[in-house]
């Protein structure tokens, strides 16, 4: 869940931090408020394309940072793992844009990267606008959202595993009769031309 975010010289936002508590969060105002900058700079922080013109004018960068409290058994835990980035419950991305056009991302206090908020951001969370594809439409998350209501996650984490483990050693199964199979067909060979070797009495 999105706690908070920190948007500090980005676009026509001088400073601004909000904060989000559990259930319905609403966002209102007047047009031009400012109310789809937030939006934008949320995309960013999920690794939405990043350009100078996003700086305020007359600031020398833009600086986006988001707090996310997530379930110690969430998938995001092990994906986190495996980019050896340290989690206690929190997810704290932070993003900066310069004036030269360069981003530099930081997740929990490591530098990031680009690939690593885009396969972060699903997890995290799901930004819907009218008439796009929302990710409750989408068939491969039926399982994950079912699973989680049934309060199934650590159940499904284990499963995950066990299949990597699986498919680890089926490769690893057919690899050994792959090689096996070669060397037979070597040994075949083998015979074969000393079987001609003799048969021509050299």
């Amino acid at each position: 869940m999105l706690s908070q975010i920190t948007i500090t010289d980005f676009a026509i936002i001088d400073s601004l931090s909000v904060s989000f508590s559990g259930g319905l969060n609403i966002l209102s105002g007047e047009t031009g408020a400012g109310k789809s900058i937030i939006i934008n700079a949320v995309n960013l922080i999920l690794g939405g394309r990043a350009s100078p013109d996003l700086i305020r004018t007359g600031a020398d960068r833009a600086l986006v940072e988001a707090l996310f409290h997530v379930p110690a058994e969430s998938p995001l835990s092990k994906s986190l793992d495996n980019m050896d980035i340290p989690f206690n419950g929190e997810v704290l991305i932070k993003r900066t844009i310069s004036k030269e056009g360069k981003s530099r991302v930081w997740i929990n206090g490591s530098l990031g990267t680009l690939q690593m908020l885009s396969k972060l951001g699903p997890n995290l969370i799901s930004v819907s606008g009218q008439n796009e594809h929302q990710l409750l439409l989408r068939p491969d998350n039926h399982l994950f959202i079912l699973d989680d209501f049934g309060g199934l996650t650590k159940e499904r984490i284990k499963l995950n595993e066990l299949y990597r483990d699986y498919y680890a050693l089926k490769e690893k199964a057919e690899r050994l009769r792959a090689n096996l199979k070669e060397e037979e067909e070597r040994r075949e060979l083998s015979q074969f031309q000393i079987k001609e070797i003799e048969e021509a009495k050299l």
